[in-house]
């Protein structure tokens, strides 16, 4: 099975940031839209993407940004329908100041595993 492609949308007031990552590769497109017009425009975007690579897609919001919580109704309108393509949704909240579970903190520095996982799930 094809590794999928990540898309990150950080949506701005007037905007959205997108990210397209490919697994072992990196970041291969990197874009500021204007906001969509259209409800399906973005479910389009997406779609268009995951046809081009042809592989699956996993697209990121950014749960917390201003523009999302100020009209959630818009976004969900904006990337309803997607479940059944091949593209997935991933609503993500950032992780803020959670508190931390120190009890792997003795066995030592886990960067490079880090590093390994996010390498591979999105080239990063």
């Amino acid at each position: 099975m094809n590794q999928p492609l990540w898309v990150s949308i950080v949506p701005r007031e007037e905007s959205a940031q997108l990210l397209v990552s490919e697994a072992r590769r990196g970041t291969v497109l990197k874009a500021r839209l204007p906001l969509p017009r259209t409800k399906h425009a973005l479910r389009m975007l997406l779609e268009s993407l995951s046809h081009w690579y042809n592989r699956p897609l996993v697209a990121v919001l950014d749960a917390d940004a201003e523009e999302v919580s100020a009209h959630p109704e818009r976004w969900a309108v904006w990337l309803s329908d997607t479940d059944d393509l091949d593209v997935t949704v991933r609503w993500v909240r950032s992780r803020g100041d959670r508190a931390r579970d120190r009890f792997f903190d003795g066995l030592g520095d886990f960067a490079r595993a880090r590093k390994l996982l996010s390498f591979e799930a999105g080239g990063q």
